[in-house]
């Protein structure tokens, strides 16, 4: 019953996409929103229209058919915060703005991540293509994301930043459709008391309906996980006998550790790296300042110090068998910012990697030169709390308290 009535509704949003001009759809997690995306790219496609599928971070868009990430589809620049007047760096003439021409759908997923002045950009962009002045330039461009989950994340921001930056701030909400989807379809499948306890606590929580502590900015989370008192018993809880059973890549691909500090998610790694009976190979960057006048202000020893999110550590140890998330966009829609492989083969220039998450799951590929393996690779046993599975894991814990997490496209 839940399944004919969630995807009766999906169906008649379908057959009013034609009518919509700048439709958002607000879902809370598990009601199908992968799934309504897949059937509109599907319908589209199927007439020979082109379709557009993009996600504001790398790991949604390896969930959609011919995914790319939003920077990476409309070249937006990395300094657009700071921009009077908002604009993508695609000119007319070029193969990508013919394909923004021809389009007949555009698709954001994760909308309510980016920053307001990305929606903007891409209106102005759109808009001087396609030579309209309608809202994107007249082309069908559908929303999709959860209000109640991340907002753009302002660094040492204000709250009064955060809703600034939020879609909703922006000239452009006046024009917007809201649309809902509200059947949970996870929980429904799964008839699982507990797992509909934790999906309306869930619920509560993004509706600010949780109890409040000490001040408006805190809440109380009673009974919402299960504490452990060591990072051993967490090891051995999410990955049981790993020695064994990191061959199995659907079971190693259910689970993760997440971490909200680069230190963290480092001694993680580590410590089930050296879990998996497989042989080590160690690969090692190579750092240098651009100006050779800034060399004494940033030694080379400052350099191999540095560890961020966005790239590998200085030192990368690898073996077979394990999980890695790629940085950056090598072959796409296929390898992608966010793409989730698993190691197949060390060799000293190259990596064979297996993709085992997203819809082109099971295809094989090579980061062919030394610089790849070292710019693109990370291990992601323990992911930073910004390269997050999209989908749910069976087993996700954290291993400290989180504040908030961002999305970078510096590497997209």
């Amino acid at each position: 019953m839940y399944i004919k009535v969630q995807i009766k509704q999906i169906f008649r949003f379908r057959k009013e996409v034609g009518s919509m001009k700048f439709p958002i759809f607000s879902m809370q997690e598990g009601c199908g929103k992968t799934f309504f995306i897949e059937i509109i790219l599907a319908s589209q496609r199927a007439k020979g229209s082109i379709a557009i599928a993009t996600a504001s971070t790398g790991l949604a868009a390896t969930l959609l058919p011919g995914g790319r990430t939003v920077h990476s589809t409309f070249k937006v620049p990395l300094n657009i915060i700071n921009a009077e007047t908002p604009s993508c760096s695609i000119k007319k003439g070029t193969a990508l703005s013919r394909v923004l021409q021809d389009a007949s759908v555009l698709i954001v997923d994760e909308a309510t991540l980016l920053h307001r002045k990305v929606i903007e950009a891409i209106d102005t962009t759109l808009k001087d293509i396609r030579s309209s002045s309608e809202v994107m330039g007249g082309l069908l461009t559908l929303l999709c994301g959860d209000f109640r989950q991340i907002l753009p994340v302002i660094r040492q921001g204000t709250r009064a930043n955060i809703v600034d930056a939020c879609l909703k701030s922006s000239s452009l909400w006046r024009l917007v459709q809201q649309y809902r989807l509200t059947t949970n379809m996870r929980v429904a499948l799964q008839a699982d008391e507990r797992a509909e306890m934790f999906a309306n606590k869930l619920l509560r929580l993004g509706n600010g309906e949780t109890d409040t502590v000490q001040s408006p900015d805190y809440v109380s989370l009673l009974n919402f996980g299960t504490p452990a008192d060591n990072i051993d018993i967490i090891l051995d809880r999410i990955y049981p006998q790993i020695h064994s059973n990191y061959e199995n890549h659907t079971w190693l691909m259910q689970r993760a550790i997440l971490a909200p500090h680069n230190d963290s998610v480092s001694q993680i790694n580590k410590l089930l790296a050296e879990k998996l009976p497989t042989q080590t190979h160690t690969y090692t960057a190579i750092n240098s300042v651009v100006d050779e006048e800034q060399a004494v202000q940033f030694p080379v020893e400052f350099l191999n110090s540095i560890e961020v999110s966005e790239l590998p550590p200085h030192v990368l140890d690898l073996k077979c068998g394990m999980p890695v998330m790629l940085l950056r966009s090598i072959k796409p829609p296929e390898l992608i910012n966010g793409t989730r492989c698993i190691i197949h083969n060390c060799d000293r220039h190259f990596v064979e990697v297996e993709i085992a998450a997203g819809i082109y799951s099971g295809q094989n590929d090579k980061s062919q030169t030394h610089s790849s393996v070292r710019s693109t690779v990370r291990v992601v046993c323990c992911p930073s709390k910004d390269k997050t599975p999209s989908k749910r894991e069976s087993r996700t814990p954290t291993q400290k308290p989180c504040l908030a997490h961002s999305r970078s496209p510096k590497m997209s």
